[in-house]
């Protein structure tokens, strides 16, 4: 941004963009490059969710479309990458969640909302090892257990509606913070 430079146009859905997010590498800090002499993000991943129902897979260090990942039949509201950078997490308006292999670009699981009259509209991984995904309906917050992909448990806003979720770690403790309207 100081150099006001563009560093590479992502060219590839053919919907509006609902969801950006980078994969993140834990204990890592900015590093110099050395042809540059500029801090260089250690990310790896860019993923891309569209209105086009795909999820696109972007190499950080020279923006090739490295794979796209395809499967839902609807909107992409959100998606979230797993602490080990091996695993998404999508919610879609066609009423599923859906786990991806990022390590071979595959769909590793479909989850359905049976039960739930609404889509999900934003996803989470929580805890530093992702043992569990965090899935905001309009007002309703479903805790899935990753390793049986089952709702673990339910929080109920009443009426007010989700606006936003974020997990955050304070002091070893993991919080579901929710933005209620």
């Amino acid at each position: 941004l100081q150099k006001r430079k563009e560093l590479g146009t992502l060219l590839a859905h053919q919907g509006s963009i609902t969801c950006l997010r980078f994969s993140k590498t834990q204990n890592s800090p900015k590093v110099d490059d050395p042809t540059s002499g500029v801090k260089k993000n250690p990310n790896k991943w860019l993923l891309s969710a569209s209105e086009d129902n795909k999820i696109i897979i972007w190499r950080v260090k020279d923006w090739e479309n490295f794979g796209t990942l395809k499967g839902h039949t609807a909107r992409i509201n959100d998606l979230d990458i797993h602490p080990s950078n091996r695993v998404a997490v999508s919610v879609s308006e066609d009423h599923t969640v859906r786990l991806w292999n990022l390590m071979t670009v595959k769909k590793a699981a479909v989850l359905k909302l049976r039960g739930y009259p609404q889509n999900g509209q934003f996803v989470r991984w929580l805890g530093s090892e992702g043992e569990y995904f965090v899935v905001a309906l309009t007002d309703k917050v479903l805790v899935f257990k990753t390793s049986t992909a089952k709702v673990h448990c339910e929080i109920n806003t009443g009426r007010n509606k989700i606006m936003h979720l974020e997990t955050q770690s304070l002091d070893n403790q993991e919080y579901i913070v929710v933005g209620l309207s």
